[in-house]
């Protein structure tokens, strides 16, 4: 970009000064796109941008108290500053697309190989459109691994930070033939710093809600329904594939023994500890966890190794 040749032929004085001065700035900030612009994809491109972006939003005072004077040089730098707004704004936007395109081949790679916690924190850093071109991409109907993928996105979008975020991207999956009729049976699955869950799910005996919200709960331990006209014990735990909840009225469930989800939507196969350590819940989707072998707990508070057997005699376990 270059200069009107009118503002080259202005002298300092007192009735020009302060344009002039907003001439320089303004050439100043142009200077630096331009330089950025010939950076192409390097790294440290988003920060200048970001920088250059507020120091162009920290001039728009002076710019609009200069404006009041009505004089035409000043309309003309007006139309200068504007343009030089919209091209930092498309370069901006150039370069989040392209970061959100590269982010999107990251969260494939991760879901692929059931990653969904990592796939999460990136997709937590992209543009809503990205993350639902990223859902509407990776799951098709007529896939031969739908199955999978629906419940690695259910449980990828779980792991979401923004809860309006985690609404919407359900409500697309809904959309996409996704079928979460259960939904009144599911439960959060993100974890707390504890180790332990935030669960809503219902009774089976009474059918009524019962509410953690205090990280008090832990999956796979027995529940007494928290009801006084209730009151009767079960066991409860998530599938890992679909996040549907998976309850035993006879709290006859032992931990590490193979379940098959509830859901004839889902069906699949999983195992399923507590650490007794941190109480955090891990789960095996391949169902390959052998009791007896040693664990090393999977959350990065704990990494305490254990053992968990069944007894012979009683059936009950010992960890």
């Amino acid at each position: 970009m270059s200069m009107p040749s009118a503002f080259k032929q202005f002298q300092p004085n007192p009735d020009n000064q302060e344009i002039i001065h907003l001439q320089a700035n303004i050439a100043s900030l142009e200077q630096r796109l331009n330089e950025l612009q010939k950076c192409g994809s390097q790294s440290n491109v988003a920060g200048q941008i970001a920088s250059l972006q507020t120091d162009i939003n920290n001039l728009q005072q002076q710019v609009d108290n200069t404006a009041k004077s009505n004089r035409q040089e000043v309309k003309v730098l007006l139309g200068q500053f504007n343009d030089l707004k919209s091209s930092v704004t498309e370069m901006k936007n150039d370069l989040l697309q392209k970061i959100d395109s590269d982010n999107i081949n990251k969260c494939f790679t991760h879901l692929d190989g059931h990653r969904v916690h990592t796939a999460a924190e990136i997709a937590d850093k992209m543009t809503t459109d990205s993350v639902t071109q990223l859902i509407k991409d990776y799951y098709s109907p007529d896939n031969k691994r739908q199955e999978d993928k629906r419940g690695d996105l259910i449980e990828f979008i779980s792991y979401m930070k923004d809860g309006s975020r985690r609404k919407l991207f359900k409500s697309l999956l809904a959309s996409r033939n996704i079928d979460e009729t259960k939904s009144t049976k599911m439960i959060d699955q993100r974890v707390t710093v504890s180790n332990k869950k935030t669960a809503s799910f219902k009774c089976p005996h009474c059918l009524k809600e019962n509410v953690y919200k205090t990280a008090a709960y832990s999956e796979g331990y027995l529940v007494t329904c928290c009801y006084d006209s209730c009151k009767r014990k079960f066991h409860q735990v998530a599938c890992p594939h679909c996040s549907g909840s998976n309850t035993w009225e006879n709290a006859n469930y032992k931990q590490g023994s193979v379940v098959a989800g509830a859901y004839e939507n889902c069906k699949r196969t999983f195992q399923q500890v507590v650490c007794p350590h941190c109480s955090g819940s891990m789960a095996w989707k391949n169902a390959a966890y052998k009791q007896g072998s040693v664990v090393t707990c999977v959350y990065e508070n704990c990494k305490g190794k254990f053992q968990q057997l069944v007894c012979a005699h009683c059936l009950h376990q010992g960890s």
